[in-house]
């Protein structure tokens, strides 16, 4: 099981500059039209004075994650992804309300344009259900598995994102989102004691040019994933 060695301390302050970035996070995992369905479903309910206690609880169960998760950092998608199932019944209640809102504004075509409005509603939605895996997830397996076989279990792993270090069964070490050069990762990395760097795609955009920086008494290449003769991943072993 994947480890967590750096994260950041709870503090009030991170609450304010955090919180924007975990509410996109959340936003990331839902369905944007799901997102549309579940506000008008709490807005229309709580217009009509229908809200339940029990919803007002589950609804500051989401404000509660959302402020806290932000006190420490700004977190990523899969500290989200299991608040879409408390939130999905007020998509439906959505359905439901926007139904009957149809009713009311026409009465004799209102059931036939609901109808047409969830006919599109579904058709906007298959583009994502359908979309295949994304590469990063495939090239983030394949990179923390070939670790995993090769490398000593528990090692420290810094990385953007965690999914090498889980399967690797290492322990992550999350680069901050601060850290806007070669120098201040080496630093970071050091001083965080990582054994090994993983370098893709969102590490390279972050730091300009990172390729060029590289010394080669820092960090030394022991694992590179391509695709289609393009680097995508490339793992190294930090030198002391």
């Amino acid at each position: 099981m994947m480890k967590f060695v750096q994260f950041t301390g709870f503090s009030y302050w991170n609450i304010l500059p955090n919180l924007p970035w975990r509410v996109y996070r959340f936003l990331q995992v839902y369905y944007p039209t799901l997102i549309f369905l579940a506000v008008m479903g709490i807005l229309l309910r709580w217009k009509r004075r229908a809200f339940e206690k029990a919803e007002l609880f589950i609804l500051s169960f989401l404000v509660f994650h959302l402020i806290t998760i932000s006190a420490f950092s700004p977190g990523s998608k899969r500290f989200a992804t299991y608040l879409v199932a408390i939130t999905i019944p007020w998509a439906a209640i959505g359905i439901y309300e926007i139904r009957n809102m149809f009713v009311r504004i026409k009465y004799k075509y209102g059931l036939q344009s609901f109808h047409a409005f969830l006919i599109l509603i579904i058709i906007l939605q298959l583009p994502l259900a359908l979309k295949p895996i994304r590469i990063e997830k495939v090239e983030q397996k394949a990179v923390g598995l070939w670790l995993k076989e090769n490398v000593k279990k528990d090692s420290m792993i810094a990385a953007i994102n965690p999914q090498e270090a889980f399967y690797a069964d290492g322990k992550w070490v999350q680069i901050p989102r601060e850290i806007g050069n070669y120098q201040e990762l080496m630093k970071f990395v050091k001083d965080r004691k990582a054994n090994y760097l993983i370098v893709d795609g969102s590490l390279r955009k972050k730091i300009q040019n990172f390729m060029e920086f590289i010394d080669k008494r820092e960090l030394k290449e022991i694992y590179r994933f391509t695709k289609n003769n393009e680097t995508k991943t490339i793992a190294y072993e930090i030198i002391d």
